[in-house]
């Protein structure tokens, strides 16, 4: 497959496991806002991002094997085996550090997000 990285959706292509990670890291922002006095919210949003990595892993694995390569000019965006490597590994340590984090959140009961202001508690020094 070819990726013209002189049109919107050949660039858009060419970073599209970057922009699942990062549109759905803006998701997970706002169900944990949304959903921050849930106690099940912390192991649900674990297991949502396990689902967007997995999505970013999947859109790797394709753009590899379908062999994008960039047409036209040099750019700073890498399209070879090398970056795909790097990705997979890069994800997988990802969902590596999930899934440890999953039980350490309720362990260490951890809420998220952080209802102590530390600046205005009196204990703060």
């Amino acid at each position: 497959m070819t990726l013209d990285v002189t049109k919107a959706f050949g660039l858009l292509l060419s970073v599209l496991p970057e922009t699942i990670l990062s549109v759905w890291a803006m998701v997970l922002l706002l169900y944990s806002a949304w959903y921050h006095k849930d106690p099940r919210a912390h192991r649900r949003t674990g297991w949502l991002s396990l689902i967007g990595i997995g999505a970013a892993a999947l859109a790797t694995l394709w753009l590899w094997t379908s062999g994008a390569r960039i047409e036209g000019m040099a750019t700073a965006v890498a399209v070879d085996g090398f970056r795909w490597a790097v990705d997979l590994i890069v994800l997988i340590g990802a969902a590596l550090v999930v899934l440890l984090s999953l039980d350490y959140l309720e362990r260490e009961a951890i809420r998220i997000p952080s209802t102590t202001c530390y600046c205005c508690s009196p204990s703060w020094g």
